[in-house]
C-alpha cells in the first residue's frame, strides 16, 4: 500500500528553502524610505518642469522657492501661483523628507536656467537632493539648456 504525503526529511527541507527564501527576500527588499524620496523625487522633478514650461509658455520668468519644510512656484513678481495637484500655494514636504540646498531657481522665457537673485544664468549643473532617513535621490538642473533630470 503507498502512501501520500511527505516524509519528515522532506517537510523539513521544504520548511528550510521556504526559511532560507523569505529571509532572502525580506533582506533585498527596499526601505519604506526609499520609496518616500523616490516618489517626493519625482514631484520636484515634475514641478520644476512645470516652471520652466510656464516660463517659456506664458513668456516670463517663473521660480520655484526651495525652503526647509515646503516649496512654491511663483511667477516675476513673486506672487504664488496655486499647485494644480495640492490646490495651495505650497508643497509640503512628507514627514522626514528634506531637500537640499534651500534654493531659488528662475528660469527665463526660454528655459534657460537662473540663480536665485536671477542677474546671472547658471554656469554649473544646480544638484539638488531629496533624503529620507539616508535614503537620497538627486535631481540635476542643467545650465543654458535648463534640461532636468
Amino acid at each position: 500500500m503507498k502512501s501520500h504525503g511527505f516524509t519528515l526529511i522532506e517537510l523539513i527541507m521544504l520548511i528550510t528553502i521556504l526559511l532560507i527564501l523569505s529571509v532572502t527576500a525580506w533582506v533585498r527588499m527596499p526601505s519604506v524610505n526609499f520609496f518616500q524620496s523616490y516618489r517626493f523625487s519625482n514631484v520636484l522633478l515634475y514641478d520644476l518642469n512645470l516652471t520652466k514650461v510656464l516660463s517659456m509658455s506664458l513668456n516670463q520668468r517663473y521660480r520655484l522657492v526651495i525652503g526647509s519644510s515646503s516649496y512654491q512656484i511663483q511667477d516675476q513678481n513673486g506672487v504664488a501661483i496655486i499647485h494644480p495637484e495640492t490646490n495651495s500655494s505650497f508643497v509640503n514636504y512628507p514627514t522626514g523628507v528634506t531637500i537640499t540646498p534651500t534654493t531659488t531657481i528662475i528660469f527665463d522665457s526660454l528655459g534657460q536656467p537662473y540663480n536665485a537673485a536671477g542677474t546671472t544664468a547658471l554656469t554649473t549643473t544646480l544638484t539638488l537632493t531629496v533624503s529620507a532617513s539616508g535614503v537620497s535621490q538627486t535631481i540635476n538642473v542643467t545650465p543654458q539648456t535648463g534640461f532636468i533630470q
